[in-house]
């Protein structure tokens, strides 16, 4: 069909038309069954990522599971090892302390054997030693008995002194004018006896004289005076006996300084003759010698012998 249009020919083809809107149909018809498929495909793809994932997810469990399954498994075989240690530890600990408690054990009952043994050898060391303590005693009370005899032919002087005072021996003494002499015991060295030579003459001054340096004594009307060496003999120091002790051929006395009439320390210190025989017990008695008239004995320690030990030894002496 033509149409005129402003001198413009319009040709129009209704069949041209219809031919060309059929392409375009089918265009879209493809279109629709590509993004179909597209469409398949990605849910295709969603569902076997999401098959993926449960089976990722099912792995992963069971993974984790075997894991838990093999701590426990392995803390089953540790902890057992570990129990099994520690009973075989404390088995041998046991054995140990077991062993240990016979070992000690034994060495109480060993040292309570030696105990014993060391108990019963005390038992009879004791035994000896009693015995030979009143063996002891026995020879000490014989020994303490005993006596010796000391004779001295020059001065005519014997007497019998314990025995337990070992060796009397005489020291003769030279002095300026005449002699005098100490005698002294080897196991007693508080017991002394002395004298002095008929002529002899003190050196010294002083107006104090020591008690063994005498010449025995004087008896003049029952009265009794001390003899001292170096003086006139007839100065009087009258003496009072604190006892007077009979002997064969004579007497002698026994002196301490009470025994010296009018002495004390104010005289003493005055100047005038002072005997000085201390704290100490004296015995005096005369000899009859010629050279030697006396002789005196001073006791100092009654420990050793008491005042009738020592009067019953000047008992014992003899003079010829």
């Amino acid at each position: 069909m033509d149409k005129k249009m402003d001198g413009v020919k319009i040709s129009v083809n209704e069949t041209g038309d219809s031919q060309e809107e059929k392409p375009l149909k089918k265009k879209a018809a493809v279109r629709k069954k590509v993004v179909r498929r597209k469409a398949v495909k990605k849910v295709a793809a969603l569902e076997k990522k999401e098959k993926i994932e449960k089976k990722s997810k099912k792995e992963n469990k069971g993974g984790i599971s075997i894991t838990i399954i093999s701590i426990f498994i392995t803390a089953l075989i540790v902890g057992g090892a570990i129990y099994v240690w520690q009973n075989k530890a404390a088995d041998k600990d046991v054995e140990k302390v077991s062993s240990d408690a016979r070992s000690s054990r034994q060495e109480f009952e060993k040292r309570l054997d030696n105990l014993k043994e060391k108990l019963s050898g005390t038992e009879k060391e004791k035994e000896e030693l009693l015995k030979n303590k009143e063996e002891l005693e026995e020879k000490a009370k014989l020994l303490e008995d005993a006596k010796k005899n000391y004779i001295n032919e020059e001065m005519g002087l014997s007497f019998l002194y314990p025995a337990i005072f070992g060796e009397a021996k005489i020291e003769i003494i030279e002095m300026a004018t005449g002699t005098k002499f100490i005698g002294k015991f080897s196991k007693n060295d508080k017991l002394i006896f002395g004298g002095v030579s008929a002529d002899y003459v003190r050196a010294s001054t002083s107006t104090v004289m020591d008690f063994i340096d005498t010449r025995g004594f004087a008896d003049k009307k029952n009265k009794y005076y001390y003899q001292p060496g170096g003086m006139d003999e007839n100065i009087d120091f009258e003496i009072q006996p604190a006892k007077i002790v009979g002997y064969r051929g004579g007497e002698a006395l026994l002196l301490n300084k009470k025994s010296f009439d009018g002495q004390d320390e104010f005289s003493k210190n005055s100047g005038e003759a002072f005997i000085d025989i201390g704290e100490n017990l004296g015995g005096l008695f005369n000899l009859k010698n010629k050279e030697y008239k006396g002789l005196a004995f001073v006791n100092m320690d009654f420990g050793l012998m008491n005042a009738e030990e020592f009067a019953e030894m000047l008992k014992t002496i003899e003079v010829n």
